[in-house]
């Protein structure tokens, strides 16, 4: 049997790519706005810095999100911003509180007015007794 053609083996990678692209996670959320009048931003990285995802009501798992944060259960990974937030800006007038498992439960942080740009200083249950890349769940409220 002959190899398929070129284009037939791009049409394929194609399909693969996309498929890959659909296994895992439901949807994305929007990334940070140029001016934040709305809810709170999650960012990957300390500072504001690094991927970012305009948040503006509960999500009760974050793994449910497509984020920049890689999980592998062995046989296949995932892409989400579940145990992914290192810093998070709050839109004036609202706050919020993210929870370190699913559904709101275990240790939680709560955002007020005031931003917080490194979870790393934040003391938590997880690594290095901080909240950073600790939150799976969260809750936002508008003052």
């Amino acid at each position: 049997m002959a190899s398929p053609s070129f284009g037939k083996r791009r049409q394929l990678a194609a399909i693969f790519t996309a498929l890959l692209l659909l296994d895992g996670c439901e949807k994305s959320l929007p990334t940070a706005p140029a001016e934040l009048t709305t809810g709170i931003v999650i960012y990957q990285d300390a500072n504001f810095l690094g991927p970012s995802a305009h948040i503006t009501e509960d999500i009760t798992d974050l793994e449910k999100f497509r984020g920049p944060c890689e999980r592998s259960d062995g046989d296949s990974v995932t892409e989400s911003w579940d145990d992914c937030v290192s810093s998070v800006r709050v839109a004036p007038g609202w706050r919020a509180t993210l929870y370190e498992d699913p559904n709101f439960k275990g240790w939680a942080a709560d955002v007020g007015e005031e931003n917080v740009a490194n979870y790393q200083l934040t003391r938590g249950p997880c690594s290095h007794d901080t909240f950073n890349d600790c939150a799976s769940s969260v809750r936002v409220f508008r003052r």
